[in-house]
């Protein structure tokens, strides 16, 4: 006879079962009566609750992958100077409107080569807008947008710069396979030697570490990285982190940023783990492709903008 713990325990199936790796075959089961007797009047109720709970989960992870993209509402994308007397940069003007941030400051570029290229970036949104393929007008929008306080002491955002070093990618190095090891020692151990170089310091002061544990960096190297952060203007501490934030490392944000790699350099050494995997088990379609791609837009934007501060 159906008890009121068996319906609870059907009714609890019902919900969890969607997101479980047996939920279609239980679906199946409970069609057909499969399995217990005592379950077989309840069947059909479990089968239907249980795939409506599938459709909608299905139905939410599809909105998940695909969100609402906004259709291109401008015809052309401007820039001019600022309006305000008082204002020293560019901005950029859809037709004629004035760009603004989220927080609905107008966008005001330092240099008129740094507001076409924003423009440009929306000139290419078509037929829809794609925020994350805008990378330059993100950095700007976060520029415009940063508070006052970080403006006049950059000593919070200088930390978080520094302790991405802990975590450094190129710091990592492992034992084995030995042919990621090679590959590794290959490309990371000249750029290690050339940022204690440049840095003035050892190699043994940047440090290395073998296992989980951090690699011990020297205080001394340390106040200089912190030094030259906080030398940065506002636009180049941006560039920078983002940089470090995309790229996993200090080492090859600063060779970028100091023009001793490039853009595609960059990508290939802080992916050398995937570059490894690909060349033994080859890529995977529409994964190490579009990763690659979306990183090597990210760090050329990113040091790009970087270098054409230089005109300011």
């Amino acid at each position: 006879m159906y008890s009121r713990a068996l319906g609870s325990r059907v009714a609890c199936a019902a919900y969890v079962l969607p997101y479980s790796h047996t939920f279609r075959n239980a679906v199946q089961r409970a069609k057909w009566g499969h399995g217990s007797a005592t379950l077989a009047p309840f069947a059909r109720c479990f089968a239907a609750k249980a795939t409506l709970k599938l459709q909608d989960a299905e139905a939410a992870a599809a909105s998940a992958k695909t969100p609402k993209r906004i259709a291109r509402f401008f015809k052309v994308a401007t820039v001019k100077p600022a309006p305000d007397s008082r204002q020293d940069g560019w901005t950029v003007s859809l037709d004629g409107r004035v760009v603004k941030t989220k927080l609905k400051r107008t966008l005001l570029l330092p240099t008129e080569t740094l507001a076409m290229m924003v423009a440009n970036e929306w000139d290419a949104q078509h037929p829809t807008i794609r925020p994350h393929t805008m990378h330059m007008m993100g950095i700007a929008s976060t520029v415009t947008d940063l508070p006052a306080k970080e403006i006049l002491d950059p000593t919070e955002p200088v930390q978080k710069m520094l302790e991405y070093f802990e975590t450094d990618t190129v710091c990592f190095p492992v034992d084995e396979p030995e042919k990621l090891q090679e590959l590794q020692d290959e490309h990371w151990t000249p750029l290690i030697e050339w940022f204690a170089r440049d840095f003035g310091v050892s190699v043994e002061d940047v440090g290395i570490s073998r296992s989980l544990a951090p690699p011990a960096h020297s205080e001394r190297l340390r106040g200089k990285m912190t030094d030259w952060c906080r030398a940065l203007t506002p636009w180049q501490r941006i560039c920078v982190a983002d940089l470090i934030r995309t790229t996993k490392s200090f080492i090859v944000a600063y060779a970028l940023a100091r023009r001793h790699i490039d853009a595609e350099r960059a990508v290939f050494v802080s992916t050398l783990e995937t570059v490894f995997q690909v060349q033994g088990w080859g890529a995977v379609l529409d994964s190490h492709d579009v990763d690659e791609h979306d990183l090597r837009g990210r760090i050329a934007s990113a040091s790009l903008f970087l270098h054409l501060l230089e005109e300011v």
